[in-house]
Formats: structure tokens, C-alpha cells, sequence
């Protein structure tokens, strides 16, 4: 998967799934092999679109893998100069 994603020690994956689940340990160990960072964007442990958003924006995040019920919810908008969130969830 990381030469899929040509991932490296240089990226940042968002971490918005919870480590016993078998996606967010995926990117735990995908991150591990290739030497990546690895952030957690949930708001006291819950997603939220907003601090998803802010945490991409502030860590410089390069990758995430996100569930269909959560990409579902994210639209970002870019009618106000910059990349925003405009789903709540």
C-alpha cells in the first residue's frame, strides 16, 4: 500500500479512525513501514468535520483514509478564498 501511495517518512497521515478498528490500525502500521507521522483529528475522541479540517490545515496532513460515512459528510468548499469545511456533522 505505501507504493500505492508513495508514502514516505515525509508525510503526515490523519488518524480519524479508532486504533482497534481495523482501518485506523492500518494506517498505525502503514505509517510504522514508511517512517510517516501519524495525527489524530478527533475532537475528544468523536469526529468532527471542523477539527478535521483545522487538524489538515495545522499538521500539514498529506494523507488520511477515511470511511464512506465519514468522506459522505466532508465538503469542502473553496468559495470563500481558501478550502472550508461546510458540512456539520
Amino acid at each position: 500500500m505505501n507504493a500505492h501511495l508513495k508514502s514516505n517518512a515525509q508525510d503526515v497521515w490523519t488518524q480519524v479512525l479508532p486504533h482497534f478498528h481495523v482501518g485506523g490500525l492500518g494506517i498505525e502500521i502503514r505509517a510504522a513501514l514508511s517512517g510517516a507521522k501519524v495525527v489524530s483529528a478527533l475532537k475528544e475522541n468523536r469526529w468532527d468535520v471542523h477539527h478535521f479540517y483545522q487538524t489538515l490545515v495545522s499538521e500539514k496532513c498529506t494523507l488520511s483514509a477515511l470511511l464512506n460515512p465519514l468522506s459522505s459528510r466532508v465538503k469542502l468548499s473553496t468559495s470563500s478564498g481558501g478550502l472550508r469545511p461546510t458540512s456539520t456533522w
